[in-house]
């Protein structure tokens, strides 16, 4: 019986070995296409503000992004940042709602949720 049993685990070895090697193929292809979503604290920053005051504004949102594992993984979180045209707000208070574009993502990545939303910025 133990002759039997270890003569059928080595036979077909080359056969045994490309259905390896598929397999694993086929799972990293299908993992590479699953879409993920991460959550992240980035700060809000303000660009063009030389003539405007803010006098409130959040100094960090939390964004929900959604993309492959792939472009996920090859994102540098670090860098990221919520940027917002200061010459865009009027005085007072301003909602504004974030996009894709005022996170600088590539195309790949898309913007699920930023809390706080909308985002409350006063200009004096």
């Amino acid at each position: 019986m133990k002759h039997l049993a270890g003569k059928s685990l080595l036979s077909n070895i080359p056969l045994k070995l490309v259905s390896l090697i598929a397999g694993y193929c086929i799972w990293l292809i299908v993992g590479s296409l699953h879409e993920e979503t991460i959550t992240l604290k980035v700060p809000v920053c303000f660009y063009q503000a030389e003539e405007r005051t803010i006098t409130d504004a959040p100094e960090s949102a939390i964004i929900k992004l959604r993309g492959k594992k792939n472009d996920l993984f090859d994102l540098d979180t670090t860098t990221l940042a919520l940027h917002i045209n200061a010459q865009n707000l009027h005085a007072g208070q301003n909602c504004l709602a974030p996009t894709d574009k005022s996170v600088f993502l590539p195309s790949t990545i898309k913007l699920v949720n930023c809390s706080p939303s909308p985002l409350t910025v006063t200009v004096a």
